[in-house]
């Protein structure tokens, strides 16, 4: 199983994307059978979709609405606006003159954000304000578009940005567990704008990619844009590539700790230091697994719990109720339309 079907997104952004479609008058039946969703499905709140589920979704939207910005602006920004910043951004030399060209290029072609980049004490920080971030009430511009500005200038260099702060305005939002898988740093609130830190450092990175490799980016977009696992700290994610490939037998700490060339005792406080521990990577990327396996009507569910590792079914079944606050049957006949 590879790590680019391992991830799953919170119903939450999901809900979000409808929201904004709703108010966007769109016809919702034909989005909503494009990315395999059903309402039973977006009720739960516990509810996870896959990365791949979620992407056709966002893609629908944008395709229906003309609207890169989703009608959560004062201005809209017409599908294909990025593509041409993009354009740009891959004749860039660096880092540094990928950002000014970002900020530069949004100034021209829409009035409703402003992005500011700020050099100090070794310190580059990408301001986004927005002229009435009121109009994004679930805050799906301010999420995905920081998102978006860290990580695809990071693809352009070829590697992660390592955040060291992200601002947010207002107070913490009821999805903010969320955020700590897209950005895996400290995050402060009350700010009246949003922002990401990073490292001076970074800015002198070449740009490395090439426009061959930009059409088949966008090819794959914004599914790309949600799957990206080098943003993920190191230990974290060599035992998720390890647990992703396994396939003989469940994987043990032991196992994983001579596979990174650590002691277990180092490994499990790398673990620690990370914020996370191998119990909860194992339940996570299970969860992702299974949700992904899910979406398949052709793998049956007793495949998928010998897949990924259970004794029997009713073990797969607790596990997943805990999880999603469903069955895997009940899961399976409200995602599949």
């Amino acid at each position: 199983m590879s790590l680019h079907y391992s991830h799953s997104v919170s119903v939450h952004f999901a809900n979000a994307v409808l929201d904004a479609a709703r108010q966007l008058g769109l016809n919702l039946a034909p989005i909503l059978q494009s990315a395999r969703l059903n309402q039973p499905l977006l009720d739960n709140p516990q509810s996870r979709i896959t990365s791949q589920q979620f992407s056709q979704l966002m893609r629908s939207v944008w395709e229906q609405s003309d609207d890169e910005f989703l009608g959560l602006t004062t201005q809209p920004s017409k599908y294909g606006v990025f593509r041409l910043f993009a354009d740009g951004a891959i004749q860039k030399q660096n880092l540094h003159r990928v950002y000014k060209h970002l900020c530069r290029f949004y100034s021209l072609v829409n009035q409703s954000i402003s992005l500011s980049l700020y050099i100090s004490k070794g310190q580059v920080e990408l301001r986004m304000r927005q002229v009435q971030p009121e109009i994004d009430r679930k805050l799906l511009f301010r999420d995905f578009f920081l998102l978006l500005w860290h990580r695809f200038p990071g693809w352009l260099i070829g590697k992660s940005i390592p955040l060291q702060h992200v601002k947010m305005r207002g107070t913490e939002p009821a999805h903010a567990a969320e955020y700590r898988f897209m950005f895996p740093c400290p995050i402060t609130y009350g700010h009246d704008y949003d922002a990401f830190v990073f490292s001076e450092e970074e800015l002198a990175c070449p740009v490395t990619q090439r426009a061959e490799n930009l059409r088949e980016h966008f090819k794959q977009a914004p599914l790309n844009w949600f799957t990206r696992q080098e943003f993920t700290p190191v230990y974290t994610r060599r035992v998720m590539e390890y647990l992703a490939e396994y396939r003989e037998h469940e994987a043990s700490m032991k196992d994983i700790a001579v596979s990174v060339n650590v002691s277990e005792r180092t490994l499990r406080r790398k673990l620690t230091e990370e914020g996370t521990s191998f119990q909860e990577i194992k339940d996570k990327l299970r969860k992702n697994m299974a949700i992904y396996y899910l979406s398949q009507p052709d793998i049956p569910i007793s495949t998928i719990t010998n897949k990924l590792g259970f004794s029997e079914p009713a073990a797969f079944t607790r596990a997943f109720k805990q999880w999603t606050g469903q069955t895997p049957s009940l899961y399976r006949e409200n995602t599949l339309i």
